[in-house]
């Protein structure tokens, strides 16, 4: 077994040929990459020249140069034995019906595209003037070895300006003339800086909400390369957005239609009307107003008699800034009238009030909020049922439940609706409407929907009943 050290393609194509001239075969060849990089201006490459002293046709010489990018432990033999064959006849070597033939075209296809992910995906920050060159820096990690594929793309486009460029495999560094080539640069992160900011703020302005496909931008940004793209931290709100203006639009088609009086308001006057205190705006009690658009405080009457809690501000609650405002609440608004309930006769609240989520392929995902969240809001929602002083608060969920001082096996999977009675009103413990609306498990999706509905009859049925509670020890049942 032979031992050859290869480091690119130009050297790995000058030892091919000198094996296949003393016709050893690619069995007898263990291939061994060597990642040292040497300053050789790589991106030299003649491709007309290589075909001319090799006899090699140019389209091939291109697909192995290719196929050799790929990282595999292939990455150099299967090259080998596809020319080896070709060398000896066997043209079908390189055709698509040949398995190896086949492997090659579609190794060549796979770095063809990481190149061209490459240099559609890559990010240059810019570094202050005072430290020289160059002037600006990226990072990338691409799935192949595709860096002396985009370089050349890179010094064209970038004029006269320095640049550098590190890879796992290796960097390239430009002072707007030539390229040249070193081992991979560390690039400490940039932070954000104006160009940063300036392609943010672009893309923002560029985003179309009409278009909106995201499972075509999940297609065209693999997460392996939104998480490094600053856009990436704008797509999510910004499909949210777009997602929840679709939803007014198509419900304002029908009052558009309908026929209606113009009526005059100014602006003051249209704006929100919040029943708690505008500090909730400046709370900082915990980290989640960092990534918040809106805290959400509770919204109903002032004189309601029932208050329904819910677990914490979700997508669209964060957008608007009002609770149940999205697919959640019109869940809720369908329950509700199930229960004989209007929605404008309730007070609706969160126990948490800003969202918690993480980004998941251009998407803001829901997560549960932490006991730390809920005692740090615990005061708000305090605040906010001192001043209603409702007769009865029904807990939509654990965390609900929690922050107002029920322990966890408060809700009992197969319970019955239930009253607890507490300082001076009724808790009624019940399964959030999220678990009722998408839980995997249809029957427990029934079960839970059927459990809120009859929560909130439970709830009608206590205010209808003016019942003044006086012991705190008292529970009342509601036999369904």
């Amino acid at each position: 077994m032979q031992n050859v050290h290869v480091t690119r393609f130009d050297d790995w194509l000058r030892q091919v040929t000198a094996l296949i001239a003393a016709e050893v075969p690619p069995d007898d060849v263990h291939w061994v990459h060597d990642p040292a990089y040497d300053q050789t201006l790589m991106s030299c490459f003649d491709m007309r020249h290589v075909a001319a002293s090799t006899a090699l046709p140019i389209a091939l010489i291109e697909r192995l140069r290719l196929a050799c990018a790929y990282l595999d432990p292939e990455r150099w033999s299967l090259p080998y034995r596809v020319l080896w064959r070709w060398h000896h006849g066997d043209r079908s070597a390189v055709l698509a019906g040949d398995p190896e033939g086949t492997k090659l075209v579609r190794r060549a296809q796979a770095v063809s595209k990481a190149a061209h992910l490459m240099k559609g995906f890559i990010r240059f920050h810019e570094r202050p003037e005072a430290e020289g060159d160059p002037r600006f820096v990226a990072s990338y990690v691409p799935e192949h070895d595709v860096l002396a594929f985009v370089a050349p793309h890179f010094l064209e486009r970038m004029g006269r300006t320095t640049w550098l460029i590190s890879t796992p495999s290796g960097s390239v560094c430009s002072d707007g003339t030539q390229l040249n080539w070193g081992a991979p640069v560390s690039i400490p992160s940039s932070g954000g800086d104006a160009s940063e900011d300036l392609w943010r703020h672009y893309y923002r302005s560029t985003f179309n909400p009409e278009r909106l496909n995201p499972e075509l931008m999940r297609a065209h940004l693999p997460h392996r390369h939104g998480v490094a793209l600053p856009e990436s931290r704008d797509a999510p709100a910004l499909i949210s957005a777009a997602r929840l203006g679709e939803s007014r639009q198509e419900q304002a088609r029908p009052v558009a239609s309908s026929p209606a009086s113009q009526v005059y308001s100014c602006g003051r006057s249209a704006h929100r009307v919040r029943c708690s205190d505008e500090g909730l705006d400046v709370c900082r009690q915990c980290e989640l107003w960092e990534h918040a658009t809106y805290p959400v405080a509770g919204t109903g009457p002032s004189d309601a008699q029932i208050a329904l809690v819910g677990e914490q501000a979700d997508d669209h609650d964060d957008l608007v800034g009002e609770a149940f405002s999205g697919p959640l609440g019109r869940f809720l608004d369908t329950v509700l009238s199930e229960a004989g309930l209007a929605r404008e006769a309730v007070f609706l609240t969160h126990a948490v009030k800003h969202f918690r989520f993480e980004t998941r392929q251009l998407q803001r995902v829901y997560r549960s909020p932490a006991p730390h969240h809920v005692e740090a809001c615990k005061g708000w929602l305090q605040r906010e049922l001192e001043v209603l002083a409702p007769r009865v608060v029904v807990a939509l969920g654990l965390s609900a439940a929690t922050a107002l001082g029920l322990s966890g096996d408060a809700l009992a999977r197969d319970a019955e609706p239930s009253a607890i009675l507490w300082a001076g009103c009724w808790i009624i413990p019940t399964w959030h409407p999220g678990f009722a609306l998408r839980s995997k498990d249809p029957a427990a999706r029934t079960r839970a929907r059927a459990h809120i509905t009859a929560s909130l009859v439970l709830a009608r049925q206590l205010v209808d009943q003016r019942y003044c509670p006086s012991d705190t020890s008292r529970s009342f049942t509601l036999n369904v």
